[in-house]
């Protein structure tokens, strides 16, 4: 569940935050969730985003899309894709 909306758009050389979110689970307490996050940038190069970070600065126009996976302890995975198209300034 994210804490705010994520944006659905952007312009090249602006910073898109990922928005506080958090996980749950009916296996796995919350804090023990592995959770990693990716960017599929328009040259089609999946990008992890490092831990302790929430943004990335777009750079070329195009979709982007952010990746926020989540693995409980089962091994079960969750994954939520958002788009954001990048433009020109």
């Amino acid at each position: 569940h994210f804490a705010t909306e994520f944006v659905s758009s952007a312009k090249v050389g602006e910073a898109v935050a990922i928005p506080d979110f958090t996980v749950t689970d009916n296996i796995t307490a919350s804090e023990d969730i592995l959770v990693l996050r990716y960017v599929l940038n328009p040259n089609g190069e999946l990008i992890k985003i490092p831990d302790g970070s929430n943004s990335i600065v777009c750079t070329k126009e195009g979709v982007y899309e952010f990746r926020i996976m989540a693995f409980d302890a089962e091994g079960n995975v969750n994954t939520v894709r958002i788009r954001v198209t990048v433009s020109r300034a």
